[in-house]
């Protein structure tokens, strides 16, 4: 979490540096930068907490193959003991046959419970962060290089976690991919420039926009993002 700590850090410096400007006109464009700043940043968290909706439901899928992988131990085991009791004169080389096996899926089903643990926290881990630089955004405490080094910390993570999932079920198709060659600090400071040449008038963002479920699409105002974060928690458990 190093890099929570050093947004924390800059943060303070951004509200410092603030608090040093003046009152007149100077800090009415500061003030509008920063609605358009948040405005963009809100469009790219939006995109993660989909992000995060993906990485649960893959989680599900994850759990359902350890789920089976145990049952086949379970059913292997059994075998087993049935044959040991009904053919104990089996060949040596049959017996060995089925401890292999067995051994084998207990690895099997071994790695995949580490795995969906490691990937079940790795996936609460980004989730907060989500959670915090939401609220770092809101209180307007965060600057445009800030923004842009959270975020792509955020992403990477994400495609790192993504990459883990999309080894561990090689046959699956539809898993959210999410471009390496994709440019998100171009993006990001292309939407920015977009805005800043048409300026708009300044209005309450928490107040007038508002975010949905990926999974159900409840819609709920921008303003109750906790109650959605709570909600998706729920909804994709």
């Amino acid at each position: 979490m190093a890099h929570i700590g050093d947004l924390q850090q800059q943060v303070a410096n951004a509200k410092q540096t603030q608090a040093k400007e003046s009152i007149s006109d100077a800090k009415e464009d500061k003030q509008k930068y920063y609605d358009r700043l948040l405005l963009t940043a809100k469009k790219d968290l939006e995109g993660e907490r989909q992000i995060s909706a993906q990485l649960n439901s893959e989680l599900s899928a994850l759990q359902t193959k350890y789920e089976e992988k145990k049952k086949e131990l379970e059913n292997v085991s059994a075998s087993l003991k049935s044959q040991r009791e009904s053919e104990k004169g089996q060949r040596e080389d049959e017996r060995r046959r089925f401890k292999e096996k067995m051994l084998r899926l207990k690895d099997e089903l071994d790695f995949y419970r580490e795995k969906y643990e490691e990937e079940k926290n790795k996936n609460c881990d980004l989730s907060n962060q989500i959670r915090k630089c939401t609220s770092d955004l809101e209180n307007g405490k965060i600057d445009q290089q800030n923004v842009q080094q959270q975020l792509n910390k955020v992403l990477k993570e994400l495609r790192k976690t993504r990459e883990q999932i999309t080894k561990l079920e090689p046959g699956k198709c539809d898993v959210y991919f999410v471009d390496s060659s994709y440019n998100f600090a171009s993006d990001f400071n292309g939407k920015l420039n977009l805005q800043e040449e048409q300026p708009s008038p300044k209005l309450n963002l928490l107040d007038d926009s508002f975010l949905e479920c990926p999974s159900c699409r409840v819609v709920y105002p921008t303003s109750q993002h906790r109650e959605l974060l709570a909600h998706i928690d729920l909804c994709t458990s």
